[in-house]
């Protein structure tokens, strides 16, 4: 897994390998949508520029330790979301996406495009054979996007995931590299 493009650019979004310096821009990107993130994500209580610069530093030592890949999303050169892989297990070549978009850029497919990439460099540059992904019984827009993306659902998890303030009930879905792709 080395030699690892740390840059994927779809039609209309540049995702970058999540670092340090794209920390203020995703505080803003985050504060932007806190109200939408506070029921899905535990760590969007209330965000801070450290707790941020953290989060950046950390996925970029995860990165070169080739043990999860986040990038940040941009539109003209604009941060308006991020999308990673974590959770990786080697053995058996698996590994967890996750998202979070600006709301003022939902609805627009810009998720899709981007988790479309993202699937492509797990399957075709780091080998996985199955990804996996939880999105809450409530959250209709997070379930939709991975719907596009081709992930089937294998059932609920009670208390699955808890979003800044309460948990939550989660589908579980799984796409595996046998299953069909979503067109880039």
């Amino acid at each position: 897994m080395t030699n690892l493009p740390r840059r994927i650019e779809t039609r209309r979004l540049r995702l970058d390998a999540t670092c340090s310096a794209h920390a203020d821009a995703i505080h803003r990107a985050v504060r932007a949508t806190l109200s939408e993130l506070q029921p899905w994500m535990p760590w969007a209580r209330d965000p801070s520029p450290d707790e941020q610069l953290a989060f950046a530093t950390h996925a970029e030592r995860q990165w070169e330790a080739c043990l999860s890949w986040n990038f940040t999303i941009f539109l003209e050169n604009e941060v308006i979301g991020s999308i990673g892989l974590a959770n990786y297990q080697p053995l058996i070549k698996t590994c967890d996406l996750g998202y979070w978009i600006r709301t003022d850029c939902a609805g627009r497919g810009y998720m899709t495009e981007a988790g479309t990439a993202v699937i492509e460099f797990a399957f075709d540059r780091l080998e996985m054979h199955r990804i996996q992904l939880l999105a809450a019984v409530g959250n209709r827009a997070s379930q939709r996007v991975a719907e596009k993306l081709g992930f089937h659902s294998e059932g609920i998890q009670r208390d699955g995931s808890k979003g800044a303030f309460e948990w939550h009930d989660t589908y579980m879905l799984g796409l595996v590299s046998s299953d069909p792709r979503p067109k880039s």
